[in-house]
């Protein structure tokens, strides 16, 4: 099966997963407890975490854990065609809407730009990276969206992280169609 066939085989599950609204809310906060209670969770200083899609697993209470324990959150603004760079966040932090419709840290100014960009250097270690993806498989081969986002940033920082893919259930797939460029995460919550 060829990494299109694939992602419209998803899409079509997904679908049929989010007909009932209810699938998502339960289903979101069963994993964010497999999540908050993980030993890389419990050991992470910083967590990069994903704005979801509505058709993503809702990660906001992992997020609102990570407050609570006091952990440094950032997640990912778009800054060019398969490009991405990490801000951090607190619950102060306004959202708006940015390219594909995903909710990032809203820019007032290159001031406020600057104070929450994330300064790759300093993250080097119990650094946690949740990442998204439309399938894996249960060793970590992921498949996204197609534009290559995560790849190019684990390409550069992806060894400064533990990487935990986070889907459905219905998501996991035996194996999955990679390319060189393509990169593993560390483990898979469904």
């Amino acid at each position: 099966m060829t990494k299109q066939e694939l992602r419209n085989e998803i899409k079509e599950n997904q679908k049929v997963f989010l007909q009932n609204s209810v699938n998502r809310i339960y289903t979101s906060y069963e994993l964010a407890k497999k999540v908050c209670s993980s030993e890389e969770f419990e050991k992470a200083n910083f967590v990069f975490a994903f704005m979801p899609l509505s058709d993503e697993v809702n990660i906001g209470g992992i997020i609102l854990e990570a407050f609570i324990q006091n952990k440094k959150v950032a997640v990912p603004k778009i800054t060019g065609d398969g490009l991405m760079e990490f801000h951090w966040i607190s619950p102060e932090i306004p959202m708006e809407k940015g390219p594909y419709n995903i909710y990032e840290p809203k820019d007032y100014s290159d001031i406020t730009h600057s104070k929450t960009l994330v300064n790759m250097d300093f993250v080097q270690t119990n650094a946690l990276l949740l990442i998204p993806g439309l399938s894996f498989s249960e060793d970590g081969k992921r498949l996204g969206r197609g534009k290559g986002f995560y790849d190019r940033f684990l390409a550069e920082y992806g060894n400064r992280f533990y990487k935990l893919g986070i889907c459905f259930d219905f998501q996991i797939r035996p194996d999955i169609p990679v390319s060189e460029k393509d990169i593993s995460v560390d483990k898979v919550i469904f």
